[in-house]
C-alpha cells in the first residue's frame, strides 16, 4: 500500500468521481496550472498492475490518495 497526502485546497465532493478522467480538472483548480492528465495516468498504471486507487478529500483540508497493489 502506498499513501500520498497533501494539505492543499482539496477537491469538491462533486468532483471526486471525475478526478481520474483524462483531462479533467476539479472545479476549484482556478489558476493552478495543470493538464488534467496526472491522476488519469496514475490510475492506468495502478490498474495495469491489478491494483486499486482511492481518494479521500475535503475542500480546504487536502487529499489522501491510497494505492493498493497485489503482492
Amino acid at each position: 500500500m502506498i499513501r500520498v497526502q497533501d494539505f492543499g485546497i482539496g477537491f469538491p465532493e462533486a468532483d471526486i468521481n471525475l478526478l481520474f478522467n483524462t483531462f479533467y480538472r476539479a472545479g476549484n483548480a482556478g489558476n493552478i496550472e495543470g493538464t488534467g492528465l496526472g491522476l488519469s495516468i496514475v490510475k492506468n498504471y495502478v490498474e495495469m498492475h491489478h491494483g486499486h486507487l482511492a481518494v479521500h478529500s475535503k475542500e480546504m483540508e487536502g487529499a489522501l490518495f491510497t494505492i493498493h497493489l497485489p503482492p
